[in-house]
């Protein structure tokens, strides 16, 4: 770990310049990666299953177009498609429709071009309304937290992408922080989105192994959840802290193995409530 990295918060309630730096480098970071990860496979690959069972890897590269594409239009203060009664399990797949029969060229070609007019929006948004808020799957955000969902939804795929595959690639630190911290948030907010409630009020604590993980704060307090990581944070011992491997911890938080209780160690009680999310997703659509 780099020791003159600083702790970081980020949180559903006001951003801070901090917030949106940490977003803002884990996504030029992500983006700039991206195109390296399906040169990485051969042409036949495109069609090679994913950790997603019903989308190829052509499949999922579009949904990384789409996403990006929902991400700019919420900081242009649009409502994307399917806003309305957005369910994960389902509406990417229908936003699958818009791109069906593009060749694999074009989805790259189009993909370098969304996230170049992304960042190009966020430059925008940091010039002229920095403290901009915008609606969201769980309430009004600022605008770093949408694009750092962007961030931890790229970071999971590329993993649906090369664990199948049996291949790995390194990734900065910056964005594994960022994806982690994010996760948590998310985990704790998911009652807000499939609950219709506020999370309950609570403080989890966690040590991550590995690079880009640390010691992270998770607070839920009044409606507002904020995940604080310091990554030169000391490895604690006790039921009051949740250890595991990082990105085992943020695989398993949004429904990917391994199960909850195996990625974390420590409350029981605590690992059941973090699992809401977890549960959701690998429930049948009704």
């Amino acid at each position: 770990m780099n020791q003159a990295t600083p702790a970081v918060t980020v949180s559903t309630g006001t951003g801070t310049l901090d917030q949106d730096e940490l977003v803002v480098a884990s996504l030029r970071s992500q983006r700039e990666r991206l195109p390296g990860l399906f040169e990485l496979l051969a042409g036949q690959a495109w069609s090679a299953p994913t950790r997603c069972s019903e989308w190829d890897v052509h499949d999922l590269a579009r949904h990384l177009c789409d996403a990006t594409t929902a991400t700019t239009e919420l900081l242009r203060g649009q409502l994307p498609e399917g806003s309305i009664g957005f369910d994960p399990r389902t509406t990417p797949a229908d936003w699958l429709q818009r791109s069906a029969g593009e060749a694999p060229a074009d989805t790259l070609a189009r993909l370098e071009k969304l996230s170049a007019e992304l960042l190009a929006e966020i430059d925008r948004i940091r010039d002229a309304s920095p403290d901009a808020r915008v609606p969201f799957l769980y309430g009004s955000v600022p605008w770093s937290l949408a694009v750092l969902h962007l961030v931890w939804d790229a970071w999971v795929h590329e993993r649906d992408v090369l664990l199948p595959a049996g291949r790995a690639r390194a990734v900065p630190a910056v964005e594994t922080r960022a994806t982690a911290a994010y996760a948590l948030l998310l985990a704790a907010e998911a009652a807000t989105f499939f609950e219709r409630r506020r999370p309950d009020d609570g403080q989890y604590r966690f040590f991550l192994k590995g690079e880009g993980g640390g010691s992270f704060h998770l607070a839920a307090s009044g409606g507002t959840v904020t995940v604080t990581v310091d990554p030169t944070g000391a490895e604690a011992a006790g039921d009051e802290v949740l250890a595991g491997e990082v990105g085992e911890v943020v695989d398993s938080l949004v429904g990917r193995e391994p199960d909850l209780d195996v990625a974390l160690h420590g409350s029981t009680e605590q690992i059941h409530e973090l699992g809401l999310l977890r549960r959701y997703m690998l429930a049948r659509p009704a």
